[in-house]
């Protein structure tokens, strides 16, 4: 019989932080920056414009997950999904994009 290994770390400790370069351009991406996101809107994408609103532009940025915590506790089965919708109707995400075409 297996004992099921358990972690301290929690949600709160788990934080995202943005690339070097949130950009739509070939040198996006970069190395994480030291400040994680705090959930204030456009933080990691750009306002969306009219023309790419209609368009159907598509943006996707790089991002890191880390822990931060001041032990050395590890981390044990983590995992990370976007579970909530954006609020603006006209936006989808990839999960939800890939459900439409009946891709998932």
């Amino acid at each position: 019989m297996t004992t099921a290994l358990k972690t301290k770390v929690n949600q709160q400790d788990l934080k995202i932080y943005p690339s070097e370069r949130l950009t739509q351009t070939d040198d996006g991406g970069g190395m994480p920056l030291g400040t994680p996101l705090t959930g204030a809107l456009n933080e990691l994408f750009q306002p969306i414009s009219s023309i790419a609103r209609v368009n159907g532009a598509f943006y996707a940025v790089l991002e890191y997950m880390g822990v931060l915590r001041a032990d050395d506790e590890p981390l044990i089965g983590a995992f990370a999904a976007i579970t909530k919708p954006p609020s603006d109707p006209t936006v989808r995400t990839c999960s939800r994009l890939k459900n439409m075409l009946g891709l998932g």
